[in-house]
């Protein structure tokens, strides 16, 4: 007998991906601290919302390139509300802290999808210090 694969396939539905995201403040960057499949939901975040990768692979904190330098900079520089983006949820603690960040874990919520990487976890994040020159 024979099974079809599903490739992580939903069923039929009227629309292709089916994200909820949570409110989200005004000017926020949206770390992406985790390499699972979870890009899909940054459409559905407010427009103003700035993405970037954190840990993927091309990215880590660290790797000692001038893509991680200029993350380092980003978040650094950023003067709105910071998130972090994870699946699984809680993740990459060591990765916010060589940033200076963590997470504020009482106000962590869910990205609910259609779709098996759900729910993602969006926590808002706390700086530790004074922004430092990295």
């Amino acid at each position: 007998m024979t099974r079809w694969p599903d490739w992580w396939h939903v069923d039929y539905g009227p629309h292709w991906f089916d994200v909820r995201v949570p409110p989200v403040e005004p000017n926020a960057l949206v770390l992406l601290v985790t390499d699972a499949p979870m890009a899909y939901v940054l459409p559905f975040f407010p427009f103003d919302a700035r993405h970037l990768g954190v840990r993927n692979n091309v990215n880590d904190p660290s790797r000692k390139s001038l893509l991680q330098q200029a993350v380092a900079r980003a978040i650094r520089d950023h003067r709105g509300p910071i998130y972090a983006l994870a699946l699984p949820n809680g993740s990459s603690t060591e990765d916010l802290s060589a940033y200076r960040l963590r997470r504020v874990a009482s106000m962590c919520t869910e990205v609910r999808t259609n779709m098996r990487t759900s729910p993602i976890e969006p926590c808002p994040l706390e700086r530790l210090g004074p922004p430092e020159q990295q």
